[in-house]
């Protein structure tokens, strides 16, 4: 997925509020769901904030720490789809 695509989801999950599942490039990560909180266009390549949400395990997490937040640069992420929670009956 190119990076003008992973923008353009990100930038429609944060102004529609739903929750994306996120997979980064880096294969010692699992993927993760969260909320897109907001962009950092401060330096050279702009990152994303991830909100954690009840079923968020980011990759920064320890037993001991979860973070409520979750930052990485755009270049990082391989791919971004639409969560989908599972349906209990």
């Amino acid at each position: 997925m190119d990076q003008e695509t992973i923008f353009n989801r990100l930038g429609i999950s944060h102004s529609e509020q739903y929750k994306v599942l996120i997979t980064l490039k880096s294969s010692k990560y699992k993927p993760f769901v969260a909320l897109v909180s907001d962009f950092n266009y401060d330096e050279d390549d702009t990152k994303a904030i991830f909100s954690r949400s009840d079923e968020t395990v980011f990759p920064s997490d320890t037993d001991e720490v979860k973070n409520d937040q979750y930052m990485t640069y755009l270049k990082n992420i391989k791919q971004v789809d639409r969560y989908r929670e599972k349906k209990t009956e």
